[in-house]
């Protein structure tokens, strides 16, 4: 209940904070998002802790709003997040709630000031279909950095953590990119430079040269072995669907639109044998607006390990529907399918709004 009224009350008053600044600001959005899988549903085969041939379980229902502000000197963005669940007892409880904010601070044109829950994305490492960006991609975690930008197109970031600054793991994270006009991005990224354990080195580059393609191209090192990318799959029983894991990961993210067609695709892969479940992902999606109200969409997902020859592999699709209700209201609906050693199941359903 506690958690309840404390995710309640700092939904209010982010909304009334933001509200206010709308009176000042260039541009301010408010999105709310409900949405349930209704059910996850896995074979015995799929799930060795199941008792029965089947388990089926309430997904719940997750909540998630978000808070954007834009002005000369500030950006911001505010996300809360709270999920209505089963728990292992089999009764309602609320999880999986928390708050990721962004604020950027610039004082002078040349100089921004930082304080954010997750790290700074660099260019090319955003992968499409996953709708989010690589950790090893991002300057910086939680913390506050100094952003410069004493040229066009130029910036360099410096992160330090808000919280260890005086402890021995103490956190230091560098990076730098660089975008000319509209026609590509290259962006590297050094993560915790003191900490050998969670040491990372990302390099990134993206294409964007071609009007309604882009293309990004992505090589982490990671010092730490059993690092990787880790996503909020649908399936976040199994291991997520983004468990590929390595010292080395490539990653290639590919969108291109035209018309009613909209084709995407996240790839990763890695060489390096036993550290992981999975060393390659490919993940496609193909969507099609049949009108401007209504648009259907497929969603596939491969995924293997090497170090087996190929025998720890699974296999997805979800269809979906989207239907734009209203301006500010829209509707999804699909059915995700997977399918490793045994079968697992999830309806995914939701309602966004445009506040």
């Amino acid at each position: 209940m506690k958690k309840i009224t404390k995710l309640a009350l700092a939904t209010m008053g982010a909304a009334l904070t933001f509200a206010t600044a709308s009176l000042y600001a260039d541009e301010v959005s408010v999105t709310d998002k409900i949405s349930s899988d209704i059910i996850h549903a896995k074979s015995k085969q799929f799930d060795e802790n199941s008792s029965s041939d089947t388990k089926t379980k309430f997904a719940g229902i997750k909540n998630k709003t978000t808070f954007d502000y834009e002005s000369d000197n500030v950006t911001a963005n505010l996300e809360i997040t709270y999920k209505l669940g089963q728990n292992d007892a089999d009764k309602l409880s609320l999880s999986d709630a928390s708050v990721e904010y962004f604020i950027e601070y610039r004082p002078l044109s040349i100089l921004g000031i930082g304080f954010h829950e997750e790290g700074i994305p660099t260019a090319g490492s955003y992968l499409p279909v996953w709708d989010d960006n690589v950790e090893a991609g991002k300057f910086g975690s939680t913390g506050i950095s100094l952003i410069l930008t004493p040229i066009e197109g130029l910036r360099a970031v410096v992160s330090v953590p808000a919280s260890n600054v005086f402890d021995s793991d103490f956190a230091l994270h560098l990076g730098a990119d660089y975008t000319f006009q509209d026609m590509f991005a290259i962006g590297v990224a050094a993560r915790n430079i003191i900490s050998d354990s969670a040491r990372t080195l990302g390099v990134y580059a993206s294409v964007t040269a071609v009007d309604g393609l882009f293309l990004n191209v992505g090589y982490a090192h990671y010092w730490s072995a059993m690092s990787g990318i880790d996503g909020d799959g649908v399936d976040e029983d199994l291991s997520g669907i983004f468990n590929v894991g390595g010292s080395n990961i490539i990653t290639l993210g590919l969108g291109y639109e035209l018309d009613a067609i909209n084709l995407a695709l996240d790839f990763a892969v890695t060489f390096d044998k036993d550290e992981s479940d999975y060393d390659l992902l490919v993940k496609p999606y193909f969507e099609y607006g049949i009108t401007s109200q209504m648009a259907v969409a497929l969603t596939g997902v491969i995924m293997t390990d090497f170090s087996d020859g190929g025998k720890n592999f699974l296999f997805g699709v979800e269809p979906a529907f989207t239907y734009k209700i209203t301006e500010n209201t829209k509707l999804g609906l699909g059915v995700d399918l997977e399918f490793a050693d045994g079968m697992y199941l999830a309806i995914p359903v939701y309602v966004k709004f445009n506040l």
